[in-house]
């Protein structure tokens, strides 16, 4: 859908970064963009950083959102914190909401 003018800024998050092509946690920008030179719309998807002494430790984001359905209001929700390297800690918050599923009979 990125390549469809009326839905791309709608369905392709992008967020602006700071830095240069040699800088840490920052992927390629479109500088051909005059609109957004410095929208980045791609990049790693997941990030974990793993201490393997400490293991429950682990802090992880993935990108852009929870969610892989431009109409959910989780698709892009995650995208600012990934972007200022904010990661979380698995099973340290409370659940936001669950989904159960139950087969059919």
């Amino acid at each position: 859908m990125g390549r469809i003018p009326l839905v791309r800024r709608w369905a392709v998050p992008s967020i602006a970064t700071g830095g240069a092509f040699d800088t840490v946690d920052h992927a390629p920008s479109r500088v051909r963009d005059a609109a957004h030179p410095f929208d980045q719309t791609f990049g790693a998807g997941l990030r974990i950083v793993t201490d393997l002494a400490a293991p429950d430790q682990a802090r992880m984001i993935v990108a852009p959102g929870q969610s892989g359905n431009p109409l959910s209001r989780h698709f892009a929700d995650l995208v600012r914190r990934w972007r200022d390297f904010a990661l979380l800690v698995p099973g340290r918050a409370a659940a936001v909401a669950t989904l159960d599923l139950v087969p059919a009979k």
